[in-house]
């Protein structure tokens, strides 16, 4: 994470506009559960590209994580975005709040989106890990690890899979992958 940040803020200093930068500076934050350094961050980043998907996305995460799920239904605003992005981060929120009934409902409308566009396993594995679906969840993660996913490469640091961390079938995909 440190040397993440230190090579973002001098991708920041060449291009101090860019979006993608911007709300990039945050995940080292996040994964090195330094939370209010992440909001701050992310909060930066939409305050110039106010729809940005990922740093809604990693916000609304990060408040649901740390309990503060109105805040983070505020940050998503859509409660029924087809965005997969954000309606992850909605179920996930929901699942955060014991609304269990609306986290399902939506994992099942984006299992379906699945089936005809692209849908991240690794989304729909952190609202299974979020709903105490731990099996349901590592199945996911092995379809992203199946197809490549680039986002399994996260697996080891994103704070969403915590509880997942002692499951013997989760430390055997980890060490498939290749990660330490």
């Amino acid at each position: 994470a440190d040397e993440a940040l230190v090579e973002l803020r001098r991708a920041l200093e060449l291009d101090p506009l860019s979006t993608v930068i911007n709300w990039e500076i945050g995940l080292p934050y996040y994964v090195s559960r330094q939370y209010d350094r992440a909001i701050e961050q992310f909060k930066r980043a939409l305050s110039t590209d106010p729809q940005n998907t990922f740093a809604r996305s990693f916000l609304a995460g990060i408040y649901s994580l740390t309990g503060s799920h109105e805040e983070a239904l505020r940050v998503i605003d859509e409660p029924d975005s087809e965005d997969s992005y954000l309606a992850a981060v909605t179920a996930y929120t929901y699942a955060m709040m014991g609304r269990r009934v609306e986290a399902k409902k939506i994992a099942e409308r984006l299992e379906m989106q699945a089936k005809q566009s692209y849908v991240s396993p690794f989304l729909l594995a952190k609202v299974y890990v979020a709903l105490g679906e731990k099996e349901r969840a590592i199945e996911w993660l092995e379809k992203g690890y199946e197809n490549r996913e680039d986002s399994s490469a996260w697996l080891n640091s994103d704070p969403a899979f915590d509880p997942l961390r002692s499951e013997p079938r989760f430390k055997e995909l980890v060490r498939r992958i290749g990660l330490p």
